[in-house]
């Protein structure tokens, strides 16, 4: 047990302190896996789905092939993307916990197209309601706020991954069409709720 700890304490001061490779059974990474698998592993040994147009388009071949080569066989899929509101409020509001989830109704059908790129661009234009994630780190940590009677809420609200094959001018009117129902379902959650004076008490927004 001892051998074992000095030997991860000097895994751990090498991997700080030293440069070039470390060999290792598994590599634990607490970040994005689709930037993670592109900044550490050759195109050979990726796993993601969707890869980038600029890395495509840096091919010889015509720019247009990127698409049919978008896919690769038994390949994981991009997770959602999120539109992330951050809220500061002049009245608390009794209803959150710390951690809080919003699941809508039915709860399968909210996740139809989460994860399809090719759902992005129409996200936006659905009225359905969607399942989403607030902290409200007030209810543990009161420095978040200046004063006692004061909120602050981050609210994050999963969408599709955006879509590259979207002109810049397509992709932008599709996130802020994204922003906006997300902005509207939300406030819509916190009414039925019991926040029913929300959006009146909010003095910041991100």
């Amino acid at each position: 047990e001892t051998e074992k700890k000095e030997s991860l304490s000097a895994l751990e001061t090498s991997s700080v302190e030293m440069s070039g490779k470390i060999e290792a059974d598994i590599v634990v990474i607490n970040g994005d896996v689709a930037a993670a698998e592109a900044a550490l592993l050759p195109e050979r040994a990726r796993r993601s789905s969707y890869r980038e147009k600029s890395e495509e388009e840096g091919r010889a071949g015509k720019p247009t092939a990127w698409i049919d080569r978008m896919l690769k066989e038994r390949a994981w899929r991009y997770s959602s993307s999120t539109v992330s509101f951050f809220w500061a409020l002049d009245k608390r509001f009794g209803c959150f916990r710390h951690h809080n989830v919003f699941l809508a109704e039915p709860a399968q059908q909210a996740w139809d197209g989460l994860f399809d790129a090719s759902h992005f661009s129409r996200w936006g234009g659905s009225s359905a309601p969607f399942h989403f994630y607030v902290h409200a780190p007030v209810r543990s940590d009161g420095s978040a706020v200046e004063c006692e009677t004061d909120d602050a809420l981050m609210v994050l609200v999963p969408v599709p991954p955006i879509d590259e094959r979207l002109s810049a001018a397509a992709a932008a009117a599709a996130e802020a069409s994204c922003v906006e129902r997300a902005r509207a379902g939300v406030l819509r959650a916190f009414f039925a709720a019991g926040c029913d004076d929300f959006e009146a008490h909010i003095v910041g927004e991100r």
